[in-house]
């Protein structure tokens, strides 16, 4: 059970690209080229900044 865990955790955070973690970083900043002047509604850039480790 902990190894499954680790494996889902493990996709929740950025990866040189291979996670889920970076293509939703890549979808958000694709969102934000399209529509400049949106407003982000969650208070989050997309770039992983301000999440915790």
């Amino acid at each position: 059970m902990e190894a499954r865990l680790g494996r889902v955790e493990h996709e929740l955070h950025p990866n040189d690209g291979a996670s889920l973690r970076d293509a939703i970083d890549s979808t958000n900043r694709q969102l934000a080229r399209l529509c400049p002047d949106c407003e982000n509604k969650a208070g989050d850039a997309g770039d992983g900044a301000s999440e915790e480790s």
